[in-house]
């Protein structure tokens, strides 16, 4: 999943009112295979550029994105925005598991202007942190921030569901529980949404 973030402009100029998610959403299922040579390989034949792909290699080497990793590769994006002529800066939230998301906000133009800005945008992150990001993500020090998060509000995950008539398995563990939240969230329209109160907005 990428993190970015897109401030929306005016037709004739740049406006702080809102801020959309960009490329985010859920994430996809871990990989089974090995998601550190994964990435390399997929930066290496899709434009992922020199800095990216050093650390990568770091990180292939150390099995490990740090967030001081991601944190720099979101920073030359955003240089990399600016240079591009976009205005655009650094940003950075943190996830109700603790998981600390380095980010960027860009303003945005509307009509061919925005279509030139998405172009300008995907260029800059694929050069510099795409795949940094996405490995930051899925790595399994990650995935076990978030198990063990799912694990400690499993009993308030269960609770909500079932006093709102959603029965659970008796065997579910918490990121079962939490992945049945959320689909019980979507199929009610946010009705009954018992993640709401975990801050949970992707999972």
């Amino acid at each position: 999943m990428i993190t970015a973030r897109r401030l929306l402009s005016t037709l004739g100029g740049l406006a702080a009112l809102a801020l959309l998610p960009g490329c985010a959403g859920e994430p996809p299922a871990p990989a089974t295979t090995d998601v550190f040579a994964d990435a390399l390989a997929e930066a290496g034949a899709n434009g992922a550029g020199s800095a990216q792909l050093a650390d990568l290699e770091r990180a292939a080497s150390a099995r490990d994105v740090t967030v001081d990793m991601a944190r720099e590769a979101a920073r030359r994006t955003v240089d990399c925005l600016v240079g591009a002529g976009l205005d655009a800066q650094y940003s950075e939230s943190t996830l109700a598991d603790g998981l600390v998301l380095p980010d960027y906000v860009v303003a945005l133009a509307s009509g061919e202007e925005s279509l030139t800005s998405d172009r300008k945008i995907e260029d800059c992150v694929t050069r510099e942190s795409l795949w940094v990001n996405k490995v930051y993500q899925l790595q399994p020090t990650t995935i076990e921030r978030r198990r063990s998060f799912a694990e400690e509000q499993a009993p308030t995950v269960r609770a909500c569901l079932e006093e709102n008539g959603i029965r659970t398995a008796a065997d579910a563990d918490g990121t079962e529980l939490v992945d049945q939240a959320f689909q019980v969230s979507r199929d009610t329209s946010g009705a009954v949404d018992c993640v709401a109160e975990l801050g949970l907005e992707t999972w």
